[in-house]
């Protein structure tokens, strides 16, 4: 929330709305591709949002590892991933090119 708003109390209810089951439930049935990390219970009806959900029991709290660990280097993978795929989809380089870059970017500072 900006502090300069002047609906403060509108902001905190989103906010707070977003944290809730009915939002987890609604993000995750309704958007295709995100897959709420909620600790609520929810029933969960597309098959593959419901295979991510149940990783959570083999997990800690987040399973986005490129966002939590691998983008902590510069470039982020996070963006170099964006960048490599829309160059494959776009055909100027091959599947293989971008995974080595890709690697190439990772072996340049993490270390497991």
């Amino acid at each position: 929330m900006n502090e300069a708003t002047e609906h403060e109390e509108v902001v905190k209810t989103f906010l707070e709305w977003t944290t809730s089951a009915e939002f987890a439930g609604l993000l995750t049935n309704a958007a295709p591709g995100f897959f709420s990390l909620t600790n609520h219970s929810i029933d969960v009806e597309n098959p593959l949002a419901k295979e991510f959900v149940d990783m959570r029991g083999d997990c800690e709290s987040t399973i986005r590892v490129a966002h939590q660990i691998l983008s902590r280097g510069e470039p982020t993978l996070d963006t170099q991933l964006w960048m490599l795929s829309a160059n494959v989809i776009n055909g100027t380089m091959t599947p293989e090119e971008a995974a080595a870059e890709a690697q190439a970017n990772l072996d340049g500072w993490y270390e497991p």
